[in-house]
């Protein structure tokens, strides 16, 4: 199995999906080089947000026929989402969402259920797809995710992420493990 790691916008997001990265090979037994973390251009330049288009340019220089799964974070989801519309991603076994951001997306005028529609077309339920949102993420509630999925044409799996001693109510998806072992356990 390969795995594309698509982390959120903020350079914050470098360590953790670097951690999510480390639990992979550690986890499930994944060989380093079958892990692919991206790290955005902007997060060196000092921007305060991800240059969708330039993103794209990196992904289509690189070689994403063989990944079996995309795991994406926020932003990542939104250019994970895109590249697959694009035919830059072939359509993997599986995606993994985290933290849906449909008011980031709106904001930089995309329209997510129209993304998602786009989405659902070119992957034709081929993939596996599970979304994993915070009951109050304000990204996005998980019950608004809800709604929102129910007028696509996406089969899909829905996870109320909670874990003790985390909050409900922020964009953080601390649980390392409990992450890894979604994505682990995916058949």
């Amino acid at each position: 199995m390969k795995y594309l790691l698509a982390p959120g916008n903020s350079p914050y997001n470098a360590n953790w999906i670097n951690k999510i990265a480390q639990k992979l090979t550690l986890n499930c037994n994944v060989p380093p080089n079958d892990v692919l973390s991206l790290k955005y251009k902007h997060w060196e330049t000092g921007e305060k947000i991800i240059d969708f288009e330039q993103e794209l340019d990196v992904l289509k220089l690189l070689n994403l026929s063989d990944v079996d799964t995309v795991f994406a974070k926020s932003a990542g989801v939104i250019l994970s989402i895109l590249a697959t519309i694009q035919g830059i991603i072939v359509p993997p076994l599986q995606f993994v969402f985290v933290g849906f951001p449909y008011y980031f997306a709106k904001r930089q005028n995309f329209d997510p259920l129209n993304l998602l529609n786009l989405f659902a077309t070119k992957i034709k339920n081929k993939s596996k797809i599970i979304f994993l949102q915070k009951p109050k993420d304000p990204a996005f509630y998980y019950q608004d995710l809800k709604n929102l999925l129910t007028n696509t044409r996406l089969k899909y799996e829905l996870i109320k992420y909670t874990c003790p001693n985390e909050p409900i109510n922020n964009h953080h998806y601390a649980n390392i493990d409990y992450l890894v072992n979604i994505i682990c356990k995916i058949e």
